[in-house]
Order: C-alpha cells, then structure tokens, then sequence
C-alpha cells in the first residue's frame, strides 16, 4: 500500500465524516435511510431491506401471514353470515312469511341496511295494514235491541208459542 501526505486539517475531516457515517450505519433508527439514500448514489448496493426480503424464512412468514389473514376474513365472513341466517330466522318465528322476509331482503338491499331487522322494523312502519271495513253483507253487531228484520222473527220474540205453532205447521206440510 502506497503512503500518501495529507495535511492534518483534511485528515480531521475525513476522521469525522468516516466516523458520522459509521455512527449512521450503525445505530438502528437511522441504518435503513443510510441504506436507502447510499442505494440512490449506487444503485448496485444490496441493502439490509433487499437482503431479507430475498431470505427464504421471511418469504414463507409471508405467505403464511397471508394465509392466515385469509382464514381470518374468511371466518368473520362465516360469522357474519350465520348472524344474518339467525336473525331471518327470527323473523321467520316471529310470523313473516316467505314472501314478508323476500320484501325486507328488497328493501335491505335497497335502502342499504345490513341488519334484517332493523330492515323489519322498517318494512312494518312504512307497510302498516290497512284497517279493515266491514263489508255489508254481514251484521257489524250482534243485534240487542234492534228491530227484528222479518216476520217470522218479530213473531220468535212477541209470541214463543205462536211462532213455534207456525214452524211446526211448516214441517208437516213440507213435502
């Protein structure tokens, strides 16, 4: 090795900046900008990021981490589903029919609800049965105190015996 003269003051300089650059590399909070702003100046330069990523332990950590998340949204899916099929199915107890359950399923996707019912409890407020009128063919009450509306039975109420006769008169004469 050839000796080459530097005067102390350039020598001082190279000491520090040697020094600066060996405290960088080697203290952990900065080694991976030092790595990183060395690999922009030289782009051939290996570093400690480049050297893991390459280690085959760290590729299968990483192909099992990604299994492992896959499982996990997997089972949270699972979960979620079995919430779903269990509320429908409380629907279902509570007196929705198939055709009640199909409409809330509409409107879950519709309106955006994930939960079957919460969508229930709107499907009821905004569907509310209507009240129903009697229709005219059937007396609406039971009929105290209203005029009787033939003969025969305005004769049942004033005269039992009389109405009775009359009935039994009937009977014989019928064929």
């Amino acid at each position: 090795m050839a000796t080459l003269e530097v005067d102390e003051q350039e020598y001082k300089v190279l000491r520090q900046a040697r020094e600066l650059l060996e405290k960088m590399n080697g203290n952990p909070k900065s080694r991976r900008d030092y790595q990183r702003a060395l690999k922009v100046v030289v782009p051939d330069m290996v570093t400690d990021e480049e050297r893991v990523a390459e280690a085959p332990e760290v590729k299968r950590l990483s192909s099992l981490e990604a299994k492992f998340d896959k499982f996990l949204e997997a089972q949270e899916k699972r979960e979620q589903d079995n919430e779903v099929r269990s509320a429908f199915d409380r629907l279902r107890h509570a007196g929705y029919t198939d055709e009640g359950v199909g409409a809330i399923q509409k409107l879950m996707i519709d309106r955006k609800i994930a939960d079957p019912e919460a969508a229930a409890a709107l499907f009821d407020k905004t569907n509310k049965a209507a009240d129903i009128v009697p229709s005219g063919f059937a007396p609406t009450s039971w009929g105290f105190g209203a005029p009787p509306a033939d003969d025969d039975t305005k004769l049942l109420f004033e005269n039992e015996d009389a109405w009775a006769e009359k009935e039994a008169r009937k009977a014989f004469l019928e064929p």
